[in-house]
């Protein structure tokens, strides 16, 4: 298996996000494959090819959590990879890659909303939980989950 991980375009994400974020059985009242920031300066997106197709993708905001002290912070969300290609390290190598990434952005802590079946995931990566599990609708219960990059 050969991985490659490069930096992709926001509509690069779109299609992956769709088909992994769109509840079963229908249409949502919310469009889950796009979000706000994606075009944003300080914005990327990340992509996990494996023999050149596109497996898996995370995009990174320059984004303040409220909760978190640090002065400069990035989100990860979006983070999508396709079945057959998980618990093989795809999406740990995708995230592995943005942390110098941000660090050259001046950022030193990552955070994400975590889908509660994803929080030990984010806990092998050295992610650590804040606080208890919360409800976003449409999405289902988070855990807010941050790592240091210092």
């Amino acid at each position: 298996m050969h991985m490659q991980v490069l930096r992709i375009h926001a509509q690069d994400a779109y299609p992956l996000r769709e088909k992994l974020f769109t509840p079963k059985g229908g249409q949502s009242q919310v469009d889950l494959s796009k979000f706000n920031k994606d075009m944003d300066d300080k914005t990327f997106h990340l992509g996990a090819f494996i023999d050149q197709v596109l497996v898996s993708v995370a995009s990174f905001y320059f984004s303040k959590h409220p909760d978190i002290s640090s002065p400069y912070q990035y989100q990860i969300r979006g983070l999508a990879t396709f079945p057959d290609y998980r618990n093989k390290g795809v999406a740990s190598t995708l995230v592995k890659t943005a942390y110098p990434i941000i660090t050259q952005n001046q950022a030193s802590l990552l955070w994400c909303s975590s889908r509660i079946d994803s929080v030990s995931f984010f806990i092998n990566l050295g992610f650590r939980p804040i606080g208890g599990p919360f409800e976003i609708i449409e999405v289902g219960q988070q855990q807010l989950m941050y790592k240091s990059l210092q």
